[in-house]
C-alpha cells in the first residue's frame, strides 16, 4: 500500500486498517496482471468483496479507498451496499473542479496540526 496515501490519511486524524500481507498480493496481483491490461474477471471481483467483507467484520471499517485508479474497474458501489466505497480519481477530479470554480478552500483539505 502507498505510505504516502496512508501518511496523508492519518495526518487528517484517520484510523487506518490495511489488509493482510496474503490479501495485499492478491490486490497487487489483479491490479498488475488483470486490472492494467483491462482484464475484469468475477473471481477478482469475488476476492475483492472477501477482503473487504473481512476486514468489515473483523475490523469494523467504516469506509474503503479505493486507492489505484484501476481497481474501480472491477468493483464498484452496488457490489458493496454496507459500507462507502471512496474512489480516490473521483474524487481527486472533484476536488479539482471544485477548487477551480472557487466553491472549496485548498487549505480545508491540507492537514490540520490538531492531529
Amino acid at each position: 500500500m502507498d505510505s504516502c496515501v496512508v501518511d496523508r490519511l492519518l495526518q487528517h486524524g484517520l484510523e487506518i486498517v490495511l489488509p493482510n500481507e496474503e490479501d495485499i498480493n492478491q490486490v497487487h496481483h489483479i491490479i498488475a496482471w488483470e486490472l492494467y491490461v483491462n482484464t475484469v474477471t468475477n473471481e477478482s471481483k469475488q476476492i475483492y468483496k472477501e477482503i473487504i467483507r473481512r476486514l468489515y467484520d473483523e475490523h469494523h471499517i467504516e469506509g474503503v479507498v479505493l486507492g489505484c485508479t484501476e481497481i474501480p474497474l472491477l468493483i464498484k458501489q452496488h457490489d458493496i451496499q454496507y459500507i462507502p466505497l471512496f474512489d480516490s480519481t473521483q474524487l481527486h477530479a472533484q476536488l479539482a473542479a471544485d477548487y477551480q470554480l472557487g466553491r472549496c478552500d485548498i487549505q480545508t483539505f491540507l492537514p490540520s496540526n490538531n492531529h
